[in-house]
């Protein structure tokens, strides 16, 4: 196998929390498993990633397997690769086991949505570790904000307006639904997204919004504004003893003639976000709102 831009590291579909829309339901398999050592160091040697994604499910529910990852290429001399590990901190207390295996990796990415918002004790105690984290920790830790149809109904805009977690957080990326199996009105929805989105930008810190960012540096570059991760030939996931090309969602992918053909040839966004990626299939997810309020008329 060539040398590949990104490897998620699937080492568990276990996770303790329970997230109607998460990709995990709908993956060939249900099955919790955990992957072995000697399976992960052989799948990251073959690969021979530049950034390495530790991913599930939860990794830390098995902290000493997330840092024995590490802890074998920095002995052998092998680490030529950035790693990234993910994980939901829904924990009442970080342990010294989950935090030894954090300190092993550039990066920790952690992820919010309505499940955690919306519990008041939850968010606490997720701040608190995030605090906690930042205070033993020199890592960069951001975060995904998964935005639902029971986010956007249930949580006010103006919630964001003092959020403590901005202190602690090195980027954060709003995001919205894209699994083509999840049983949603994506037509409705993402324009929803779009409103929503226009209207937490006001609150989130330019310099931590990596959504804002990217679409302002793509935008200046005249570059497509979506990544198209999934159809990217250079991005693996490695799952169930497999290598699968694409990103960690793992979607079917849909054919994108029906979108084409119906929304994009007479689209006047069309030249920015070049059909969108592919994760979103035949629906347009492009944040039109957003994008003229934020970038076109710049708006602060």
């Amino acid at each position: 196998m060539k040398r590949i831009d990104t490897l998620y590291l699937n080492i568990t579909n276990n996770c303790q929390a329970n997230c109607d829309y998460c990709y995990i339901n709908y993956r060939e398999t249900n099955d919790k498993f955990s992957e072995t050592l000697n399976k992960l160091i052989i799948a990251i040697k073959q690969s021979d990633p530049t950034t390495v994604i530790i991913t599930g499910g939860e990794p830390l529910l098995y902290p000493k397997l997330v840092s024995d990852i590490m802890n074998f290429f920095k002995i052998d001399h092998m680490k030529f690769f950035r790693a990234i590990l993910c994980s939901n901190l829904l924990y009442d207390k970080i342990s010294k086991e989950q935090l030894y295996a954090i300190s092993k990796y550039d990066e920790l990415q952690t992820t919010i949505s309505i499940e955690r918002f919306k519990d008041t004790k939850s968010y606490i105690h997720f701040l608190k570790n995030i605090k906690y984290i930042k205070s033993k920790l020199k890592i960069k830790i951001g975060l995904i904000l998964t935005i639902s149809p029971k986010f956007i109904g249930t949580i006010n805009p103006i919630k964001f307006k003092n959020a403590l977690i901005y202190k602690y957080l090195d980027w954060i990326k709003p995001e919205a639904l894209s699994y083509s199996e999840y049983n949603l009105d994506y037509e409705r929805f993402y324009i929803e997204y779009d409103n929503y989105l226009s209207s937490i930008f006001r609150f989130i810190p330019k310099d931590k919004n990596i959504v804002l960012n990217e679409m302002k540096n793509n935008y200046k570059f005249n570059k497509s504004i979506q990544c198209n991760l999934c159809s990217d030939s250079n991005i693996v996931t490695y799952i169930n003893g497999r290598f699968i090309i694409g990103c960690n969602c793992l979607v079917k992918k849909i054919n994108r003639s029906e979108k084409f053909k119906t929304k994009c040839c007479n689209c006047e966004y069309f030249k920015y976000c070049n059909m969108d990626c592919e994760r979103f299939g035949n629906y347009c997810a492009f944040p039109k709102n957003t994008f003229d309020k934020y970038i076109i008329r710049g708006e602060n």
